[in-house]
């Protein structure tokens, strides 16, 4: 077989293009003219049909149009075509900001993505604050999702300008944009009540808010009024029904002045960050001191700790296990771990709840050791003790010595401890350990 030599020349393919801008400009072998606005456009049939999806179906084997001399585009402005024809025979496309509608309507009427794509870019890089509200309503209507992300943004950041000098064209603004703008994180320069983010402000102002301005009788806002409201009225339940128009709340155990104390208390409050205030919940079956608290799903376990005794000062460590699920505001018992412990740290991973750490006796000693207690899936909290030379399950443990305090407060930690455990075990065979092996008795 004959050797043969396959080579590439760009400037054929420029030169190409330049051909037939050469026979556009002089009127030769235009075999259709395109009409817009009143103005003619002769062009070449084969280039138009290779060039954009819009002329390929337009021109297509069963169309009306493939033998037509003359087509109608009554939805395109002459402005518009003119620059994306000039495309599509040069590679050269001209825009500003008084052409971009044009310009980019005409490119997503003709299906020219290339065109679009460089719209888009146009967008994106000139975005500020005179042209950004603008800039969004084109970006949105043509669904460029990468220019409609930074206008939005664009937005948000200069919207303490936009408030003071481009108010009309806020109200202008197309619904998405004022919705990304309501869920925005963060509002430079912009107060609460300004940024219209109900969630955050209180029921009172916002039953005043409802009446301030005609604005707020719209649906999109009302709509807004309404679920703001529905979610004050939530109370406890607020903590599990947040969205992006609210904040996370934190959860506080204490006594009466909010700081934790030595003295066993059952009394639980929440603190609301947004307007600084404190609400007190349903109380703790138990009274409780140096416990922990681990939330799984929509539930808080409180573990162990140090209770009063009746009539003394004195303190003793408990075993009990109690949690409050936020969807009834109550607490209920939980089962209880296997011995007392005080002073323990508590973490949750995989949705098990995993205890390390803490004391049985009254006491912190210089010396001490750790029991790692494994628990069953924590609505649960079903407790086994594991002997791994008997494979029994039993109340049997090893203690481990480790050369930091006794308080653990990371899950990397228990976990760590967890693989030193397993390592060990391996090593002696007649150690066991805390272990919730989710019903099974057997090693794993």
């Amino acid at each position: 077989m004959d050797s043969y030599s396959l080579l590439y020349s760009s400037s054929q393919r420029t030169g190409l293009l330049s051909g037939f801008q050469r026979l556009r400009s002089l009127r030769l072998m235009c075999d259709v003219v395109l009409e817009a606005g009143g103005k003619s456009f002769p062009c070449h049939r084969a280039l138009l049909a290779s060039s954009s999806e819009y002329f390929w179906a337009l021109f297509g084997e069963t169309t009306a149009e493939r033998f037509a001399g003359c087509v109608s585009l009554p939805a395109l402005t002459p402005e518009g075509l003119d620059a994306i024809l000039d495309f599509l025979y040069s590679g050269w496309l001209s825009v500003s900001p008084p052409t971009l509608h044009s310009v980019l309507q005409a490119a997503r009427y003709l299906q020219v993505e290339p065109a679009v794509s460089i719209c888009e870019r146009f967008i994106s890089d000139g975005l500020c604050a005179e042209n950004c509200c603008c800039y969004a309503n084109l970006a949105e209507h043509h669904a460029l999702s990468d220019a409609f992300a930074a206008a939005n943004q664009t937005i948000a950041l200069e919207m303490a300008t936009l408030l003071r000098e481009s108010r009309d064209d806020l109200l202008r603004l197309n619904i998405q944009s004022l919705m990304a703008l309501l869920d925005a994180d963060e509002i430079p320069g912009v107060k609460e009540a300004d940024r219209l983010r109900f969630g955050l402000i209180s029921p009172s102002d916002i039953a005043i808010l409802g009446h301030a301005h005609k604005a707020m009788t719209t649906p999109l806002i009302r709509g807004q009024l309404t679920r703001a409201l529905e979610y004050h009225r939530l109370g406890p339940s607020q903590a599990i029904s947040q969205s992006r128009q609210t904040t996370l709340r934190e959860f506080k155990d204490g006594d009466e002045d909010g700081k934790k104390s030595a003295a066993a208390s059952n009394q639980v409050w929440r603190y609301d960050p947004r307007f600084d205030c404190w609400e007190q919940l349903e109380s703790m079956l138990e009274r409780r001191a140096q416990f922990t608290c681990c939330v799984v799903a929509d539930v808080i376990y409180a573990i162990g700790g140090q209770s009063t005794r009746p009539n003394t000062n004195t303190h003793t460590s408990v075993a009990s296990v109690e949690f409050y699920d936020m969807r009834t505001a109550s607490w209920r018992k939980g089962a209880a771990m296997p011995r007392p412990l005080y002073g323990h740290a508590s973490a949750v991973l995989d949705d098990d709840i995993y205890v390390a750490g803490g004391l049985t006796g009254n006491r912190i000693q210089q010396n001490y050791s750790v029991n790692l207690v494994f628990t069953e899936p924590v609505r649960n909290f079903k407790t086994l003790v594991y002997d791994v030379t008997s494979q029994n399950a039993k109340l049997n443990s090893y203690k481990i010595s480790f050369p930091t305090s006794p308080y653990c407060t990371t899950s990397e930690n228990i976990v760590s401890s967890e693989l030193k455990v397993q390592n060990k075990l391996k090593k002696e065979p007649e150690l066991s350990v805390f272990c919730a092996a989710r019903g099974k008795t057997d090693a794993s």
